[in-house]
């Protein structure tokens, strides 16, 4: 598989494989560039669905590959964060700048900075062992694409405890497959 379809099939690429993109990419490869783009887009959209605000999913997303486009320009290897840190800080900066004021200072971004490392089945195994509405909810959060808000109304749930188990059940599968102690 190419580092291209990596990319648009949602695998997490390395920190070598992003760093030697983007290294190709600054000397003109567009199709390096487009490939770092589709990841670190993947990436931001994690991002704006881990944001707990009232804000447009949209608006927010905007604002991070617009603080994306930004860091790419000004990162550097020699400062000593990843390429990933490095986005993912710019591009929440960037939703906080968004007209949503609420956007939590505490959106963890170390789950999209450090992602697992781990095979469909090696996924698919941990899911299942999780309690059935962790399970249910982390199905209809990141399968479906509904936001936590979205959830609690359709399993008749507060938003507060969906995004507790979403917690709680992403916690249970890092510990399962070797990511948190």
């Amino acid at each position: 598989m190419s580092r291209g379809s990596q990319a648009a099939s949602g695998e997490v690429l390395s920190d070598l494989v992003l760093s030697t993109l983007l290294a190709s990419s600054r000397d003109g490869d567009r199709r390096a560039a487009d490939t770092i783009a589709t990841a670190m887009a993947n990436m931001i959209g994690h991002l704006a669905r881990r944001v707990r605000s009232r804000c447009d999913r949209d608006e927010l997303i905007s604002a991070g590959l617009y603080g994306m486009v930004q860091s790419l320009a000004t990162f550097s290897e020699s400062g000593g964060a990843s390429l990933r840190s490095w986005v993912s800080t710019h591009a929440l900066g960037a939703m906080r700048r968004t007209r949503c004021p609420e956007i939590a200072e505490s959106v963890d971004i170390h789950d999209v900075e450090e992602p697992v490392q781990a095979s469909s089945r090696e996924l698919n195994s941990a899911l299942r062992n999780l309690p059935a509405n962790q399970r249910k909810i982390l199905r209809l959060i990141y399968r479906d694409g509904l936001s936590a808000r979205a959830v609690a109304a359709r399993l008749h749930m507060d938003a507060r405890t969906i995004a507790r188990l979403e917690r709680q059940g992403i916690a249970s599968m890092r510990r399962e497959l070797g990511a948190d102690p």
